[in-house]
């Protein structure tokens, strides 16, 4: 196993409100600004372009087949789909999703992995301030929320609950051989691996972190995944069993990132000043960091 780690990130832009959901694709890295309800295209040299308006505000992004752009809504509680003449509802998930949705992963066949919070979040940070403020782990890991569900939507809208006992499941990602899908649980301080299998999950096995993950990238050719570290100020690389294997730091708090850009060795990140927001501070930034291990890409 290769180590891989850089010491800090650069700037890419900011004067975001909250950046969630990263994902490389054609050359950019496309972000949802939560906050702001639109989402973004970034090029490597900086330039944004705004792609799209969200009012039910936006988390997780992925594509169609065909070209066309998925975005979770997550006060609506579906999955929207960007045709040529605008936004469209793709699937709502309303009757299934106790709670807001969250991030999403969509495979090479179209079929998108969506994660429900399981927990009203900004209840939940307020009844859980004080922890947040001091970046107290092991308080939030034990605070008593209901366990959550993970979504699997078909191209054509329909929908099947493909895993549940989940702890406030927040990033997803899919193996570039579509084997096995990873889902970043917050509350429970852990990876859950799965076998994928024609969009089943099986064989779930549990990997002990040790932090707080959130967002989660695209697997690199080791097979190693970066994840998102809030209360750490890290992105961390991690094997599928736990294992640490990088680190890259930035001077705030890492909400997501995505690996991949021109030489797939571009490690994108999503970070914060802090936990709190709103909708009028614009003070998330998209950073990036040059790593050694380049995603995996499968023909």
């Amino acid at each position: 196993m290769t180590g891989s780690q850089s010491a800090e990130t650069d700037v890419l832009q900011q004067g975001f409100t909250f950046l969630e959901g990263p994902r490389w694709h054609d050359g950019e890295i496309w972000v949802s600004d939560m906050d702001g309800l639109a989402v973004h295209a970034v090029d490597v040299a900086g330039n944004v372009r705004t792609v799209t308006e969200v009012p039910g505000r936006p988390s997780g992004l992925g594509w169609l087949p065909d070209g066309r752009l998925l975005v979770v809504s997550m006060a609506d509680r579906a999955i929207l789909r960007l045709d040529p003449d605008g936004l469209t509802v793709h699937s709502d998930l309303s009757a299934l999703a106790a709670h807001d949705l969250n991030d999403m992963w969509v495979d090479r066949d179209g079929r998108a992995y969506i994660s429900e919070m399981g927990v009203d979040i900004e209840s939940f940070l307020a009844a859980n301030s004080q922890a947040v403020t001091k970046g107290d782990m092991g308080a939030l890991a034990t605070a008593d929320v209901p366990t959550a569900k993970l979504f699997r939507v078909d191209p054509d809208g329909s929908v099947a609950e493909v895993a549940a006992d989940l702890r406030f499941p927040n990033g997803v990602t899919v193996s570039p051989d579509g084997e096995q899908l990873v889902v970043a649980e917050t509350l429970g301080q852990r990876l859950s691996v799965y076998d994928l299998r024609d969009g089943r999950l099986a064989g779930r096995r549990t990997a002990s972190l040790g932090f707080l993950p959130d967002g989660i990238s695209a697997m690199d050719e080791e097979g190693c995944v970066w994840v998102a570290s809030p209360f750490t100020n890290s992105a961390e690389r991690v094997t599928l069993d736990g294992q640490s294997a990088g680190r890259v730091r930035s001077d705030r708090m890492v909400i997501a990132c995505d690996l991949g850009g021109p030489d797939g060795r571009t490690l994108a990140l999503c970070t914060a000043p802090g936990a709190d927001r709103t909708a009028t501070v614009r003070e998330s930034r998209l950073e990036t960091a040059v790593v050694s291990i380049p995603r995996r890409v499968v023909p």
